[in-house]
């Protein structure tokens, strides 16, 4: 039985939620967290969120999430950024964003903040998609985790953001737009922040 943990942590961070962007931060309270994610199967490769566009924006210029080193192992990982179109239960069609790898290898027990500019990523007002991170895209990148690291994701626990909602998959990319490639926990949040423009 696969399973996803969430904990109380003792480090607490402030992050500030622009005016011109939608997300969680606000609500989180600096220390609870979800895991496990990584490099240990049965882990989630794939944690994400599903947002919708805000009335008026047209692109989306970035997003960020906050992940940290759950259990104290030494490794790294490589990660993606992405942002596909989202139709309910799935990713549907070809990934509108997708990052170059970056190496992920927190010692400490803090949370970090991880960024992915997207460079203005075209969105359709009122539409929602999923912006999420991915270890295990490719073999390649799945090769270079070094086991038993795994990361814990600043985590809400509630449904405080009403425009998506916290996904995960256990699937590479193969299976991001085919059923049933994505699981929930209902409708809870990550601690999540996305800046869109005109």
């Amino acid at each position: 039985m696969r399973k996803l943990w969430i904990l109380c942590g003792a480090v607490a961070v402030v992050i500030s939620n622009p005016a011109w962007g939608i997300g969680t931060y606000k609500y989180w309270d600096g220390s609870n967290y979800i895991y496990p994610f990584g490099c240990n199967v049965p882990s989630p490769t794939t944690f994400g969120e599903v947002v919708t566009a805000p009335v008026g924006k047209s692109h989306l210029n970035k997003f960020t999430f906050s992940l940290k080193n759950f259990d104290g192992e030494r490794g790294s990982m490589i990660l993606r950024g992405f942002v596909y179109a989202w139709d309910g239960t799935k990713a549907t069609g070809d990934a509108l964003y997708e990052s170059k790898g970056r190496t992920i290898a927190f010692q400490d027990d803090a949370f970090h903040s991880e960024s992915f500019n997207t460079g203005g990523v075209a969105v359709l007002s009122g539409s929602q998609y999923v912006i999420f991170a991915s270890m295990g895209t490719t073999r390649k990148d799945y090769g270079r985790c070094t086991r038993p690291y795994n990361l814990g994701w600043g985590y809400i626990g509630e449904d405080v953001y009403t425009g998506g909602y916290f996904v995960f998959s256990y699937d590479n990319r193969r299976r991001w737009t085919e059923p049933p490639g994505w699981e929930g926990l209902g409708p809870k949040d990550l601690a999540f922040e996305a800046d869109f423009s005109r």
